[in-house]
């Protein structure tokens, strides 16, 4: 055997079916098809980039409300305790009587969670706020933007107060009660 085929051989790697899948697309129609199917089969697509960084794909075309756990499951941010976040997130929303069966109070549950996890500061424009969250449900901004004031004017918040300034109350109550947790847990 010559070198040329010793070297060759050493680089090839066997995958297993359950390790990758190969797809050869002679077309826009064919990947668009493929793309489809394996989305309403497995619900998730992840695809790794030359830089080995993966990107997912989550079909939400048919529950926008269970989107925010498909990410949930996916992405683990370093920078806080999820389950912390998301009990003083719940009791803050309880106190203001803000309803997470909404779309506005689940797309304001997402927007307060990713604020408080990554550790992100207020926006004034809520274009910004609402531009990962429009990927995310797979929603326009008009419609998230009514839906997230539809939730407003339904909780105990007066009416009236701009949508920002309420993510920016409900962000600083919500930390405020993680930091009063984490200081009990310390004594």
């Amino acid at each position: 055997m010559g070198k040329d085929t010793e070297i060759r051989q050493r680089e090839t790697r066997v995958l297993h079916k359950e390790e990758a899948g190969v797809y050869v697309i002679c077309s826009d129609e064919a990947l668009l098809e493929n793309i489809n199917r394996l989305l309403k089969r497995k619900g998730v697509i992840g695809i790794t980039d030359s830089a080995g960084r993966m990107h997912y794909m989550i079909d939400a075309r048919d529950n926008k409300k269970n989107a925010p756990h498909q990410v949930n499951s996916l992405v683990v941010p370093d920078a806080g305790n999820i389950l912390t976040s998301e009990r003083a997130i719940s009791e803050v929303f309880a106190r203001h009587n803000i309803d997470t069966g909404l779309t506005g109070g689940t797309i304001l549950f997402f927007v307060i969670r990713k604020l408080i996890l990554e550790g992100e500061t207020y926006h004034s424009n809520t274009k910004l706020i609402y531009a990962n969250v429009c990927e995310v449900f797979n929603m326009s901004y008009e419609t998230i933007e009514r839906d997230v004031r539809y939730s407003i004017n339904k909780s105990d918040f007066r009416k009236g107060i701009r949508s920002v300034a309420i993510i920016k109350i409900l962000t600083d109550e919500v930390r405020q009660l993680i930091s009063d947790l984490a200081g009990n847990n310390e004594e």
